[in-house]
């Protein structure tokens, strides 16, 4: 799974994973990813600076291959309210 944030936004959740003892449940609640069970997921944050060619990203449609049924919400936000970029 591959999700990509604004970088406050993500430094946001991750400080929360990091105060709740790095639990993933954290991270779940945060991107809205429903019952995702990551405790024995790798998880990477990988910083890209804006402009970078060698990465694209479009505003999310609900059709990409992966999209919760019913989890998308208008605005470019998660249902817990984190912006959300793809």
């Amino acid at each position: 799974m591959i999700l990509v944030g604004i970088r406050s936004e993500m430094d946001a959740i991750i400080e929360k994973y990091t105060a709740l003892g790095n639990d993933w449940r954290a991270l779940s609640k945060e991107l809205s990813l429903g019952d995702v069970d990551l405790s024995n997921q790798k998880i990477a944050y990988i910083f890209i600076e804006p402009g970078d060619h060698r990465v694209s990203y479009d505003i999310p449609t609900v059709r990409e291959a992966g999209a919760y049924e019913g989890g998308w919400v208008p605005g470019g936000k998660t249902k817990a309210g984190t912006l959300r970029q793809l």
